[in-house]
């Protein structure tokens, strides 16, 4: 059974930053939006962790109908309006690349991105995310 990421994140607490590394493979649903920790960052130096987070179509799409269509436009478009909402929700405190939180930065064509797929009625998206610390110790309550 897989471990949630608030149960790592309250275990791991204060220890040195490579305990992240515990974080590889938790998930957790809220909301419906499923959140896994795909890849964990071993350094606050080094590029951010790569955490997956998906929900159902229906839900993501409610108010866009417009994009229904073309897988490719969906991917885009969901990109590109949680670019903003991630930039804001992100609090750079402490070291290195901690807090930070962001997707692909992407140019004005629209093309298939590897950072979102949309399969089995679900969308996919790869977030960047550079888990706090101070003094190379881990911060939970900021992650």
């Amino acid at each position: 059974m897989r471990s949630s990421i608030a149960g790592v994140l309250r275990r791991i607490d204060g220890r040195g930053y490579k305990a992240y590394k515990d974080l590889a493979g938790a998930s957790e649903t809220v909301s419906g939006v499923t959140v896994r920790v795909v890849r964990v960052q071993g350094d606050p130096f080094a590029p951010p962790s790569v955490v997956e987070a998906s929900v159902g179509l229906e839900r993501a799409l409610r108010g866009l109908e417009a994009c229904r269509g073309s897988s490719t436009a969906v991917e885009d478009l969901f990109l590109r309006v949680l670019r903003e909402p991630l930039r804001r929700r992100q609090r750079r405190r402490g070291e290195g690349h901690s807090g930070e939180l962001r997707v692909p930065l992407m140019g004005p064509v629209m093309v298939p991105r590897g950072a979102a797929e949309l399969s089995g009625g679900r969308i996919r998206v790869l977030i960047r995310a550079g888990l706090p610390s101070r003094r190379r110790r881990v911060l939970a309550g900021e992650a």
